[in-house]
């Protein structure tokens, strides 16, 4: 038989004896603390009580519970972000606890130029001096405790209010921005003002802008104005405003040269440099203007320097934007033309119908096309305009006039066109794409996948005339032999050969000079004579 027994067991109390007590632990920036309480020892309870009486208050975990405290940060202390790119480069400020010795750092400080420690030193370029770079950095105050003993404080402690806090509590009235700084021993190094010029300046076949006469151009500086070429590269010339020391460095190669002859080695305290230069076009400066087919252009350059020399200076970048030297500009020579034939129908001869061929060739008309604008074609037409013919027998069909056959002339043509780019003289056809823009302020390069097509040239075709026979003369042939030095004279005669009647064509160019009849008749009166 199955059933339920109850039992009523006896509540036992709470035990607090033994390791009951709990003494109250301080809380600090890196652990939580707790208040001091009794925790019974019971397996199955394990509460927490104020105290182990009756009249003890049990308490959570949340009310034995104290939250860790903030760090107390003293002021920070400023280094550099990266110590292989030190000056030019980025700062981190340190921030240590005064409790754990636990670090925060806050980075990407932009660090001021160098000041000596000592503002009354002197230095030369290659001497190590005290430097002080400062560093500012907003922090809250709240968690930063000023010891008065951080060394790289940056002059007197100068509190400003700012917007950013290092723990990330929001506190704006707490916020400062506090000038750190960082020193260090270091060579003074020198201090360079960089300019840029054409590495073509001083060739001797340097083109100039000419006058309608030829005569040089003096542009406001007083100077001949130069077309400079790029391809030939550019010079920055580092010059050191203490010193007068210099590094030039060529952008063609970045080939360090060195210029001061009242300096030792040229560059005090300096052994070896390396540096690069890169130059770009800049068409969106103002007074920029392209060169035409016809007319000179200005271009403009830039450049950035990047210099290392190894006298304890880190490499420096010098650009456009703190160094005013580094925009250089020249006038653009006129391209010339870019003149081509597009076809065979663009030859033609003025008048078509001439008919005094070839004794006068007539003039010949040429339509030339410009690549680069199609509002600069034109045509030209005759020598005086530099159409030139020159007669060839050997090719494009050409073949001599007979009596009975038509000839055909045949003149390759070369015309000599003005300001041409690529040439003075066009004698081939050909096709070439470009701009459908008929705007002349709009040139664009030609295109690179012209086809040519083949010679120029054009042709006559003489009409045949037919023979221009001369009197017409007696040819005996066989009828008779003559006697031996007496052709006229018949010895042997045989009436059963024919007698002929020549014709001899007067024409030069004639290709058969001699027809002939025959006469057979037994009473032709040629035979009745010599019968």
């Amino acid at each position: 038989m199955e059933g339920t027994v109850k039992v009523n067991v006896k509540k036992t109390g709470h035990n607090f004896s033994g390791n009951s007590y709990h003494k109250k632990v301080e809380s600090s920036c890196i652990k939580e603390g707790h208040r001091a309480y009794y925790q019974c020892q019971n397996t199955n309870c394990k509460k927490m009580f104020t105290n182990p009486t009756d009249t003890g208050v049990e308490l959570t975990q949340q009310d034995v519970t104290s939250a860790k405290k903030p760090h107390n940060f003293g002021l920070p202390v400023c280094e550099w972000e990266n110590e292989v790119v030190r000056a030019n480069g980025k700062a981190k400020a340190v921030f240590t606890c005064l409790s754990c010795s636990g670090r925060v750092a806050v980075g990407n400080l932009e660090v001021e130029d160098a000041v000596y420690a000592d503002t009354d030193a002197k230095y030369e370029c290659s001497d190590k001096a005290d430097l002080v770079y400062a560093v500012s950095v907003t922090f809250n105050k709240a968690y930063v405790i000023d010891t008065n003993t951080t060394p790289d404080a940056f002059g007197d402690r100068h509190y400003e209010y700012g917007s950013d806090v290092v723990t990330g509590k929001e506190d704006q009235d707490q916020n400062i921005t506090y000038k750190g700084a960082i020193r260090e021993q270091a060579v003074k190094g020198h201090k360079f003002k960089v300019e840029l010029d054409w590495a073509d300046a001083d060739d001797k076949d340097l083109e100039y802008v000419l006058d309608k006469d030829g005569n040089p151009v003096i542009g406001a500086s007083g100077n001949k104005i130069p077309y400079h070429n790029p391809e030939k590269g550019f010079i920055a010339t580092l010059t050191c405003e203490d010193c007068n020391g210099a590094i030039k460095i060529n952008s063609t190669n970045n080939k360090i040269t060195y210029d001061n002859a009242n300096t030792v080695n040229a560059l005090k305290g300096v052994q070896s440099a390396s540096g690069k230069v890169v130059v770009t076009e800049n068409p969106g400066v103002a007074g920029y203007v392209a060169n035409r087919c016809t007319t000179d252009g200005k271009s403009f350059y830039d450049a950035t320097v990047t210099c290392r020399t190894d006298d304890g200076k880190p490499q420096a970048t010098y650009t456009i934007a703190n160094e005013e030297g580094l925009r250089v500009s020249t006038t653009t020579k006129k391209k010339g033309h870019d003149w081509y034939i597009a076809s065979s129908d663009d030859v033609k001869w003025e008048d078509p119908n001439y008919n005094s061929y070839p004794t006068e060739k007539g003039d010949v008309l040429v339509r030339v096309k410009c690549a680069s604008d199609k509002d600069h074609d034109t045509v030209l037409i005759g020598e005086e305009a530099g159409v030139t013919l020159t007669q060839t027998t050997d090719k494009h069909g050409a073949h001599a006039l007979t009596c009975t056959e038509n000839g055909v002339n045949v003149w390759t043509v070369s015309v000599e066109v003005p300001y041409g780019r690529n040439g003075d003289t066009i004698t081939t056809f050909e096709q070439k794409e470009r701009e459908k823009n008929t705007d002349a302020a709009t040139d664009s390069q030609p295109s690179e996948n012209a086809i040519t097509k083949g010679e120029i040239y054009v042709t006559k075709t003489i009409e045949a005339t037919g023979h221009e026979y001369a009197e017409s003369t007696w040819n005996w042939g066989e009828y008779f032999t003559p006697a031996s030095g007496a052709e006229d004279t018949p010895v042997d005669v045989d009436k059963s050969k024919p007698v002929y009647l020549e014709y001899k064509c007067t024409n030069e160019n004639c290709s058969k000079k001699t027809d002939t009849d025959s006469v057979r008749d037994p009473d032709c009166e040629a035979r009745q004579e010599v019968a």
